[in-house]
């Protein structure tokens, strides 16, 4: 076992010294496969035994370098010709569905690592929100960091984590707003039983900032029935005084 682990620590180590020969280096290019399904294996099998590398290769595995080259370019945004030859460049869209959902499966089994890990956690967090762009694979990431945090078999709660889920899920409305999505409504009702179950100060949040989140028609529809139910009352133990408030 000491072998073994001594080679893999060695050749992550490479790895992560590569430069841009190594698709775990510094500066790689901007088409280089993405190494997230290797890289949740070695995170996995590294992190009993070292953790700081697993992390550092989880982190640097995270991205996804042929959806960032362009975000900020005004010349690709202003130049149909160039956007065009840009686009031309991407993976077919069935290729990329699959990268998302092999990176959102490497930021999920991170997060879920890091449940209880009050340094690692938030950094995985802020990888992730980076990094993944796609609002349907960030959705289904906080629904599954959620699932962690709240446990249907009365398991311990891990409310670091589940306030990570609400932040990917503010996130994901924020994202959606202006744009047609057709989990739109699901993800609606699911920021709110989040917000329920994180507390008063979360569904207040969402209440004083529903601008930023909801459409009028979703906030005086599911988001004001939702928080004013007789379950969201009892859930929250709120008691007259604090529904007046």
């Amino acid at each position: 076992m000491e072998l073994w682990f001594a080679v893999l620590r060695k050749q992550a180590m490479l790895l992560l010294e590569g430069g841009p020969f190594s698709g775990l280096g510094c500066g790689i290019h901007p088409e280089s496969v993405p190494m997230h399904t290797f890289a949740k294996y070695l995170f996995t099998a590294l992190l009993p035994y070292d953790s700081e590398l697993a992390y550092s290769v989880g982190l640097r595995a995270m991205r996804l370098p042929i959806l960032e080259e362009h975000d900020d370019n005004e010349d690709v945004a202003m130049n149909p010709a160039i956007n065009s030859a840009v686009l031309t460049r991407y993976p077919r869209w069935f290729t990329l569905g699959h990268i998302e959902v092999q990176q959102c499966a490497l930021a999920s089994t991170m997060l879920s690592a890091a449940k209880s890990d009050i340094v690692k956690l938030p950094t995985v967090l802020k990888s992730a929100q980076r990094n993944i762009h796609s609002s349907s694979q960030l959705f289904k990431l906080a629904q599954d960091a959620f699932r962690i945090a709240v446990p249907t078999d009365s398991g311990s709660r891990h409310p670091t984590l589940l306030d990570a889920a609400f932040q990917l899920g503010l996130q994901v409305m924020r994202m959606t707003l202006a744009s047609l999505n057709w989990r739109r409504r699901e993800m609606v009702r699911w920021l709110v039983t989040c917000a329920t179950e994180l507390g008063l100060e979360a569904v207040i949040s969402i209440i004083q900032n529903w601008y930023q989140l909801f459409s009028p028609t979703e906030a005086t529809g599911p988001v004001a029935t939702t928080v004013m139910s007789h379950a969201t009352v009892m859930r929250l133990n709120l008691t007259s005084d604090n529904k007046r408030n």
